[in-house]
C-alpha cells in the first residue's frame, strides 16, 4: 500500500490555484502614438499609420482571447510614457512600452 503523506486524507485533491492569464495591451490616441512613432529608437519597426498600428493591436487582442488570455486595453499618455522610460534609461522601443502598460495594469490603471 502506498504511503500517504503526514497532513492529508487518503483520496483528497491537491489544491491548485487557477492561474489567471491576464495581460496589458498599451493603448494610445492618435496624437499619442504619432508621438511615441516619432520618438522611437527603432522607426523601422513601427507600423506606418495609425490605422495599421490598430488592426495590429486588435488582431492580438483576437488571438489572446482565442486562447483564452484576458487581455485589458491600458491608456498610455506619451509623456507619461516618456517620464517613465527616463528614470529608467530605456529607449523608446515595443518591448519597453509593453513592459509600461504591464506596469500600469499591475498597478490597476486601466
Amino acid at each position: 500500500m502506498a504511503k500517504r503523506r503526514p497532513g492529508r486524507r487518503a483520496g483528497a485533491a491537491r489544491f491548485r490555484p487557477a492561474v489567471r492569464n491576464v495581460v496589458g495591451i498599451a493603448d494610445y490616441t492618435l496624437e499619442d502614438w504619432r508621438r511615441i512613432v516619432s520618438a522611437s529608437a527603432a522607426p523601422s519597426e513601427e507600423d506606418d499609420t495609425y490605422e495599421e498600428w490598430r488592426q495590429a493591436r486588435d488582431h492580438v487582442l483576437a488571438v489572446l482571447a482565442a486562447r483564452g488570455v484576458e487581455a485589458h486595453l491600458v491608456p498610455v499618455r506619451a509623456e507619461a510614457l516618456f517620464a517613465w522610460l527616463q528614470a529608467r534609461g530605456l529607449p523608446n522601443l515595443s518591448q519597453h512600452r509593453a513592459e509600461y502598460a504591464r506596469q500600469l495594469l499591475a498597478e490597476g490603471r486601466r
